[in-house]
């Protein structure tokens, strides 16, 4: 029937739009930026399943002895992830190929598992959230959500901004009254990134539901804490 042809088609094309979708992961190298991207289902079983040598565990390991102030040297041994935008190497230097969508929100500092737990349940309580995860330093949650599908995005640098810095803020707004514990403050740029990380129980769903935003025209008028701080 020309519904089940329909519901096959949407399902098809849902699942084209998320094979798309590449997440940028890079690492510096002194002077020199080794950047590769890939889909986000591969980025879903890099976190799920940890490499041999560890890098994730050892830099938990190494942070509970790290004192506030200090930087974990092994955290260099960590790629950066990229979710909100495809980039390429172009002169040595990044340039956005595409943009995903997806904002990335980080709750924390956590105590526990307990509490970790919890938030990936809360989390996950809202339709939006394609995937949730706990973070390289293990004391916060990682909260990805997608906003409408490649064919509306933006497809130029500044319109992205622009509609990235509106998408975060929106993202918070919805899910922070869901969420008992602080969602961290973020300036809300495409090169925003987060260390590569492992947790095993990370929840993934690629049907959740998108967000729905108008391309804006300017800036929002009020800033995020941290813009206020710089």
């Amino acid at each position: 029937s020309n519904l089940a042809v329909s519901t096959i088609t949407k399902a098809l094309t849902k699942q084209f739009i998320v094979k798309l979708m590449k997440i940028t992961q890079f690492r510096k190298n002194e002077d020199t930026i080794a950047l590769s991207v890939m889909d986000l289902d591969i980025l879903v079983n890099k976190i799920k399943t940890e490499i041999k040598s560890r890098p994730v565990s050892t830099f938990r390991e190494h942070l509970r002895y790290t004192l506030p102030d200090e930087r974990c040297m092994f955290a260099n041994k960590l790629s950066q992830i990229i979710p909100a935008a495809e980039f390429r190497k172009v002169n040595g230097q990044k340039q956005m190929k595409n943009y995903n969508g997806i904002v990335e929100l980080t709750i924390g500092p956590l105590s526990n598992k307990s509490e970790i737990a919890l938030v990936k349940q809360k989390a996950c309580e809202q339709p939006q959230t394609r995937c949730v995860f706990m973070g390289s330093s293990g004391k916060t949650v990682k909260n990805g959500l997608p906003l409408p599908d490649r064919t509306t995005l933006p497809n130029t640098r500044e319109e992205a901004e622009l509609f990235h810095a509106h998408a975060y803020r929106l993202a918070v707004k919805c899910y922070q009254p869901q969420i008992p514990f602080d969602i961290l403050p973020k300036e809300p740029t495409l090169e925003q990134y987060s260390r590569l990380s492992h947790d095993p129980d990370i929840i993934y769903r690629p049907d959740s539901v998108q967000f729905y935003l108008s391309q804006p025209s300017s800036m929002p008028e009020e800033t995020t804490f941290r813009e206020a701080a710089q």
